[in-house]
């Protein structure tokens, strides 16, 4: 059953990547003594909010690029976490941007980490720390975005280590939704339309690149961090 259940994760996390559309396990596998393998209704519940009258199945067809990642997180452990965790984030971003924001620069800044090494802390001599994290994070980001929009997007950072660090929410999370003046900008919602949905972009497109052997050579690490 972990085996199967494994394997279904996979595929519902690499067509999410494929497609850009979530797609959500409606029921766990089961042993085949228990009840015959069957697909839901279009009346099950939780298909309640996808079925419409106009569906146009092509719209959500996968490509090969969804066998190809499966196949990828089968051979590469790394794959499997920063796959699995772009999967997760989708999944709470819409009641947790805030989270789903520092998974999604967790993910780029774990791809940036590849080909950008991090750097000796000079701030004393006994310090035995490395920095560079932002850097690994921001460098990435250019792979995935033309120059302007890697820049902005870049200071993402900061509002990922007031999550991380301080616990500070940048979305809806703990607002009660009213009616906005469509001449104001709110700041939620710019979190989320501009930054949130933009870093899931670039984190996507790193990982399409991590699955086909796109991404710049790995370089070596000596060192250990926390």
């Amino acid at each position: 059953m972990k085996r199967a259940n494994d394997q279904l994760m996979s595929l519902c996390a690499a067509l999410t990547l494929d497609t850009d559309v979530f797609w959500e396990v409606v029921e766990a596998p089961q042993p085949f003594e228990f009840t015959l393998a069957s697909l839901p209704s279009a009346e099950h519940p939780s298909l309640a909010h996808c079925v419409k009258d106009n569906w146009e199945v092509r719209e959500l067809a996968p490509s090969g690029f969804a066998a190809a990642t499966v196949g990828k997180m089968h051979a590469d452990p790394e794959v499997v976490e920063l796959v699995s965790a772009c999967y997760h984030a989708r999944a709470i971003e819409a009641t947790s941007p805030s989270l789903a924001a520092v998974i999604y620069v967790s993910v780029v800044e774990a791809i940036g980490a590849r080909f950008v090494p991090l750097s000796k802390c000079e701030c004393c001599e006994k310090c035995d720390r490395y920095v560079g994290y932002a850097r690994q994070f921001r460098q990435a980001l250019k792979l995935a975005l033309p120059a302007g929009d890697a820049k902005r997007l870049g200071k993402l950072y900061n509002k990922r280590s007031k999550t991380a660090h301080e616990g500070a929410l940048h979305g809806t999370e703990f607002c009660l939704r009213e009616r906005t003046n469509s001449f104001t900008q709110d700041p939620a919602d710019y979190f989320l339309y501009q930054e949130v949905w933009h870093v899931r972009a670039a984190a996507g497109r790193l990982l399409r690149l991590m699955v086909e052997d796109r991404l710049p050579t790995p370089v070596s690490s000596d060192h250990n961090v926390e």
